[in-house]
């Protein structure tokens, strides 16, 4: 039917592996098996809608793509329309009442389509006359949205913006959740094993978000390479040569904004701007596709991390916290840190309650 990333299906981690798929071996979980069921309901002959709702890359643009696969194997030939041009609610709203029988509409981040005024209730209303007229079905509406905009437009309230949106989605949820765990764990291993990029992300992945690594880290790549002005990467390289110190996960604030000006010719620091430390903190605390940023900002505050903070964690941080680096596959080449800010690393870190050893 189509290119599974030209309907956003994300583009997974990469691996030196050669010959491997353009998409990694999928594991279906609770919500596929609903889906299925929907898209069953319209190789029957009946209009059906599903919606996938879930957090960011949680794999709900993927199962859309994978339910499509019983479409193709069967007697009527099915096509996909994804609206996108030059608008997504504008395109969707010019052909909406062209569609025609055996039709799948795309209606990935269904926000972009259902919620700009006045458009959005525009398409809803023309959407709930599609699947409930007989002579024009069967058509499957697979949609995708965040649990947030699925709140915005479900929600009733006293202005009552998203009424045609409301009733057109209701009833018609599908929960995608945001890690593996039990028996979607078990065969998420067993695959693991057939495909080094899906083995790299049950390694290293946290608290079962297997999805939002694979979809996460070339994004997260991406912005380091990207990284700019100079003394914003000098604030990631800091850090990286941190960890290398054996400071740990928790960082100084104030060590890196002391310590990435090392990192900068004296021409790229005459260059920086005043606020080169907020600009720099603003870029890498961006997350990726459900993943934490390069640095992520810690609570230290708060009780469950009282005991783990630094003991001078406040005093080194004007906002009273500091920062971590999320792992992964973040990493440069181990050139050593200047020698000036190496040593300033280990009397500052050293302060902080962190035992530091020499890099190899």
């Amino acid at each position: 039917m189509a290119d599974p990333l030209h309907l956003e299906v994300h583009r997974a981690i990469s691996s030196p592996v050669a010959g491997l798929p353009l998409l990694l071996a999928y594991v279906p979980r609770v919500h596929d098996r609903r889906l299925a069921e929907v898209v069953t309901q319209s190789i029957n002959g009946a209009s059906r809608i599903a919606v996938l709702v879930g957090g960011s890359s949680t794999g709900k643009t993927r199962a859309c793509w994978e339910a499509l696969h019983s479409l193709r194997g069967h007697n009527r030939r099915w096509r996909l329309w994804h609206p996108i041009d030059h608008t997504r609610s504008d395109a969707a709203l010019a052909d909406l009442a062209d569609v025609a029988p055996y039709t799948v509409i795309w209606l990935n981040e269904a926000q972009f389509y259902l919620a700009p005024a006045p458009l959005g209730e525009q398409i809803a209303a023309g959407l709930r006359a599609l699947l409930r007229d007989p002579g024009r079905g069967p058509v499957l509406v697979l949609a995708t949205l965040w649990p947030n905009h699925w709140d915005t437009l479900t929600t009733r309230t006293n202005a009552d913006r998203h009424a045609q949106a409301r009733e057109l989605l209701a009833g018609h949820r599908i929960e995608v959740p945001d890690a593996f765990t039990g028996t979607s764990r078990s065969a998420l291993n067993d695959a693991a094993g057939r495909d080094p990029r899906l083995a790299e992300a049950v390694e290293r992945a946290e608290n079962g978000h297997i999805i939002q690594y694979l979809a996460g880290v070339p994004v997260l790549m991406d912005r380091y390479r990207n990284a700019a002005p100079p003394a914003t990467k000098a604030l990631i390289h800091a850090a990286m040569d941190a960890r290398r110190l054996d400071a740990g996960p928790r960082i100084p604030l104030a060590w890196l904004a002391q310590s990435a000006p090392g990192y900068l010719t004296e021409t790229e620091w005459d260059h920086s701007a005043d606020d080169w430390l907020e600009q720099g903190l603003d870029y890498v605390a961006e997350p990726c596709n459900g993943i934490p940023g390069i640095l992520a900002p810690i609570k230290t505050g708060t009780p469950r991390n009282q005991r783990n903070r630094p003991t001078n964690a406040t005093e080194s941080s004007p906002a009273g916290g500091g920062a971590a680096l999320p792992a992964g596959r973040l990493s440069r080449p181990a050139r050593p840190a200047p020698p000036s800010r190496r040593d300033s690393a280990r009397r500052f870190l050293d302060r902080s309650g962190h035992s530091l050893t020499p890099p190899s």
